[in-house]
């Protein structure tokens, strides 16, 4: 059995494509980065172990109007020595294995070493051709990527390495942040950063405008008390500033460098174009008001009035 990294992996796909595979490890962003590079060569089949391992056992492949070959992938593979408790169901599964011309077992990140060491997975791993490690990327490698993904907005060493300690190394997650501070419209501080970047704890300062537009008036308020607690207002105020100004082009139908458009509309449509060029209007004073020092954070919640 070949132990592939799976970086290598995803550069050699189509070496790896028509093979027998087993895929661990924690970074799972990369596994389904793999799992859509296969897409480029087969109708990829999803199946999880827990629910519908009968249309992984299955030897029919591919719908109605399949126009490539089937290359089926068994999800949460690691519960298979739960749901294989009779040896009749282990026999038939693994000549199910050895049938297959191709086909990838993906392991959940939990999955625990000791496991390899059953009977069902001491079998498995005969049969399997390659094992593909989905490791963390090094800090070092998530930094680099981060400074590239940002050199647009001007960010440094310190304000990356802030973004991975704040978000961990998870890339979906670190994907999903860094996609905000693209969006957000002005300079990116370590303030920002501390305010936009979500850690799992932190209330999600992107969806607090959305509640007031909503009129969510308690939810909108107890939300903005909440971020006003370890976030700039001034920060908060560029951030839904710059929300405002993508849900009024939206209403004129403008949707030039706006992503999620389709969820955005949903919103755009709860109010009228001149109830959000009021709430901007709003918003600019309030900014005004707070650089001049004539109001205080609490400033933002006059916007309940707007509601």
């Amino acid at each position: 059995m070949q132990r592939v990294k799976i970086l290598d992996a995803l550069r050699k796909v189509s070496e790896l494509k028509d093979r027998k595979i087993i895929i661990y490890g924690p970074e799972e962003y990369l596994v389904q980065q793999f799992l859509k590079k296969l897409g480029e060569f087969y109708e990829v089949e999803k199946f999880y172990a827990d629910e519908n391992l009968e249309g992984f056992l299955s030897r029919e492949e591919g719908g109605l109007f399949a126009t490539k070959a089937t290359f089926k992938v068994l999800l949460k593979g690691d519960v298979l020595t739960g749901v294989l408790r009779k040896k009749a169901d282990k026999e038939r599964f693994l000549k199910s294995l050895k049938e297959k011309e191709r086909f990838a077992i993906v392991l959940t990140p939990e999955f625990e070493s000791k496991k390899w060491k059953t009977e069902l997975f001491q079998e498995i791993t005969k049969i399997v051709e390659i094992l593909i490690y989905a490791e963390r990327l090094p800090r070092e490698t998530l930094i680099k990527r981060i400074l590239s993904k940002l050199e647009s907005k001007g960010i440094n060493r310190g304000l990356a390495e802030l973004i991975v300690d704040i978000a961990g190394e998870d890339l979906a997650r670190l994907k999903l942040e860094t996609d905000k501070l693209l969006e957000y419209p002005g300079e990116i501080t370590p303030q920002v950063v501390s305010a936009l970047v979500f850690s799992g704890s932190e209330v999600n300062v992107f969806e607090i405008i959305y509640l007031l537009i909503g009129g969510e008036k308690k939810e909108f308020l107890k939300e903005l008390e909440k971020a006003l607690l370890t976030v700039d207002p001034l920060v908060l105020v560029g951030l839904f500033q710059s929300q405002v100004r993508q849900l009024i082009n939206l209403s004129f139908g403008n949707e030039k460098g706006i992503k999620n458009v389709g969820t955005l509309y949903s919103i755009a449509r709860k109010r009228k174009p001149a109830w959000f060029l009021n709430l901007l209007k709003t918003l600019h004073e309030i900014e005004f008001e707070i650089k001049s020092g004539e109001g205080s954070k609490d400033a933002l919640k006059k916007l309940i009035y707007l509601a």
